[in-house]
């Protein structure tokens, strides 16, 4: 994939998956055999990060994310990300 290509499935993720809570587009978005290359937060697995998206919007039930900006190089993508949400449950305890 071409790094425009790269920032627009990124751009996806955070608009489908976490801004809208579709978690049914990102199984349209990503390959079968995705692999999440973050921190180690959540298993590196689809099912990784749909419950990473879920665990954020439980407690944020209108979670906002706006990429400041966003940079390809090669198959990585890098994003700045500000993260907006009303408080509404619990949230890491």
């Amino acid at each position: 994939m071409s790094e425009e290509n790269n920032k627009l499935v990124f751009r996806q993720l955070i608009e489908e998956g976490f801004n809208k809570g579709n978690l049914g587009a990102l199984d349209e978005i990503y390959s079968p055999g995705f692999i999440e290359h973050q921190d180690g937060i959540m298993p590196p697995t689809m099912e990784g990060l749909k419950g990473a998206i879920i665990s954020l919007r439980a407690p944020f039930p209108d979670l906002n994310l706006t990429i400041e900006e966003i940079t390809a190089s090669g198959d990585k993508t890098w994003a700045r990300i500000t993260g907006r949400g009303t408080h509404r449950g619990s949230f890491m305890g």
